[in-house]
């Protein structure tokens, strides 16, 4: 915790201003974020760009990684340092990832007394609630990240 607490300290603001979309029909605004809120989605959209830009090292990894195979370039012990050098790469960011977007939900959860219900962050750091989901999840709109869960065998093996 102690971690994040001085991550956030450091954070400064000025400019720090994401476009997340305009409030929706059928959402309610509850409220803004104050700054350390800010400074958390800051972190965590943070979090977000460094997993997009693995995400594209990545594939560009795996796109060598499978020319390797087509010019018979590769054996089973490249493969296996390969796939332990994605796991190595991906396993950190994700814990990143995960605990940043997980501490930033909960925080917002917490500040605005909103235990249950999808909520979002729209323009101007609005913090909105959503019409219900019938799937229960939350809304984190502008986070997208690399499918963790990935089998890298079953993703060589599908390789030519």
């Amino acid at each position: 915790m102690l971690k994040i607490l001085k991550a956030m300290s450091e954070v400064n603001l000025d400019g720090f201003n994401p476009q997340m979309g305009e409030v929706s029909e059928g959402e309610t605004v509850i409220g803004e974020l104050n700054d350390d809120l800010k400074r958390m989605l800051f972190l965590m959209s943070s979090a977000n760009d460094e997993q997009e830009e693995l995400n594209v090292e990545l594939l560009n990894d795996i796109k060598h990684h499978e020319q390797q195979h087509v010019n018979s370039d590769c054996n089973d012990k490249d493969c296996k340092e390969f796939i332990r050098s994605l796991r190595e790469k991906t396993n950190a960011l994700s814990e990143k990832v995960d605990s940043t977007t997980s501490m930033f939900w909960a925080a917002v959860k917490f500040e605005f007394d909103y235990p249950d219900g999808n909520l979002c962050i729209r323009d101007g750091f609005k913090v909105v609630s959503e019409p219900s989901d019938p799937s229960g999840g939350m809304s984190i709109g502008f986070v997208g990240t690399f499918p963790m869960d990935l089998d890298f065998e079953d993703l060589l093996a599908s390789m030519p």
